[in-house]
């Protein structure tokens, strides 16, 4: 769709989260997901007998969301397709994956594309795993919208939040509501479902998704951090909303931030990767799986820890890896790139064509490998750095990459967050109706 094209951030982000949230007061988030719903219902309707695995697709209803006086979908379906693995070696956890998709689609098959993926990553991990399709369900027409148009994703989550803003009396509107309670019925179902055919039934879940359903991974971890271990949000590490919105407007002059997790929070960016990660989703699935078989099986994880600067005259980063209890690192390197101009902090691969900002056009700004200074290194500890002098014009971006050896023959491959030098902006902060945006 036309917002890969618009809204795509050339380093694409896997946030890996470990979770050990305390309870607070219950949110209107909270309230809503909780809802006993009577709609709540699953049949299975195909079973695939593959040489390594069976797949089972449910039909699966999650929920009413709101009536039809307010949208042409109030009963939200999905297609469930759970994978388990003939050699279920670690059935205690489920992964499950929130997936896209239209409520138009047939059937899924052994062959689709995350299906095979979720699959792939159940046998390789010896786990029961889950794709939910529809997250969210669409298209979708809004009764209060004057165009009626059918909306699909991000131009359906955008009309609820301007229903929301509009008028905030009712927080329910906000599709990201549904989409969270999605994947929670999807684990009870899966919970049912397995119990009724004689399979251990999985009490634990890790849980990701892509770009908005990345959202729903964070806010999925949130509510139920009884039952979510760990949440992996893909090309989503968008928290504290106000805050980064601002400074997307001064990055970008129209209309990013870390680290507010309990428990373990574990970065990898992926280089010269657009918003979908075309070419590098078997990547990222194995990075997946490296991760959560570390944590099945209470293997230590990484520690990588590290510290970044500028001046006006250069930025470094220095990356700091603790093994003295976990793994040491196989190998490490940096990555850097440059903006196109000074007019724009900007290292998208795509961009708005400014003839029709809805369709993408070329942006070249490209990632390459840079030597690191190997500043420290000692039984427990090695310590890694990259300095970059500022450009003369536009900005420079960096960042460093550590590898380590996992469990099973995987590799988990971490990084620092990226230092952008130097640390100015092309415009001022907005405020009120100028933060008023457009495409670009």
């Amino acid at each position: 769709m036309s917002y890969y094209g618009s809204f795509v951030y050339f380093l694409s982000i896997i946030t890996i989260v470990l979770l050990s949230i305390s309870n607070c007061e219950s949110t209107p988030l909270d309230d809503y997901v909780r809802s006993v719903d009577s709609h709540f219902n699953w049949s299975l309707i195909r079973t695939y007998e593959e040489p390594d695995y069976k797949l089972y697709i449910l039909n699966f209803t999650s929920q009413k969301w709101l009536d039809d006086t307010f949208s042409s979908r109030s009963i939200w379906w999905h297609y469930l397709c759970i994978t388990v693995p003939n050699k279920l070696i670690r059935p205690n956890t489920a992964f499950l994956f929130m997936d896209q998709g239209s409520n138009n689609d047939g059937i899924p098959e052994p062959q689709n594309d995350f299906v095979a993926l979720t699959s792939m990553f159940g046998v390789g991990s010896g786990s029961i795993s889950i794709d939910l399709q529809d997250i969210p369900n669409g298209p979708i027409r809004f009764m209060a919208d004057p165009t009626n148009t059918s909306r699909s994703g991000d131009a359906a989550i955008a009309w609820t939040w301007k229903a929301f803003t509009d008028n905030s009396s009712n927080g329910d509107v906000l599709l990201n509501l549904p989409m969270t309670k999605a994947a929670y019925r999807a684990m009870d179902a899966v919970q049912q479902f397995t119990d009724k055919q004689g399979i251990i039934v999985p009490k634990k879940f890790v849980v990701a998704g892509t770009s908005k359903r990345g959202e729903a991974t964070w806010l999925i971890a949130a509510v139920d951090n009884e039952r979510v271990i760990g949440a992996i949000p893909i090309v989503m590490d968008l928290l504290k909303i106000q805050f980064n919105l601002h400074h997307m407007y001064r990055v970008n002059a129209f209309w990013k931030e870390l680290q507010d997790a309990t428990g373990g929070t574990y970065l990898r960016r992926i280089p010269n990767a657009d918003h979908v990660c075309v070419g590098h989703v078997i990547s990222y699935f194995l990075t997946m799986r490296s991760f959560y078989i570390s944590i099945y099986d209470n293997q230590p994880l990484p520690k990588l820890q590290w510290i970044k600067s500028s001046n006006n005259t250069h930025g470094y980063i220095r990356a700091t890896v603790d093994f003295s209890v976990g793994p040491k690192p196989i190998s490490a390197y940096g990555y850097r790139a440059r903006t196109l101009n000074d007019k724009r902090r900007d290292f998208r691969l795509l961009i708005g064509n400014p003839a029709d900002p809805k369709k993408p056009m070329g942006n070249p700004v490209f990632w390459f490998n840079t030597e690191l200074v190997k500043e420290i290194e000692t039984n427990t500890t090695i310590v890694y750095s990259l300095t970059i002098e500022n450009p003369n014009d536009g900005w420079e971006g960096f960042f460093i990459q550590v590898n380590f050896p996992g469990p099973n023959g995987t590799v988990l491959e971490l990084t620092t967050e990226t230092q952008i030098i130097p640390d100015s902006y092309p415009t001022n902060d907005c405020h009120d109706e100028q933060c008023a945006g457009s495409l670009v």
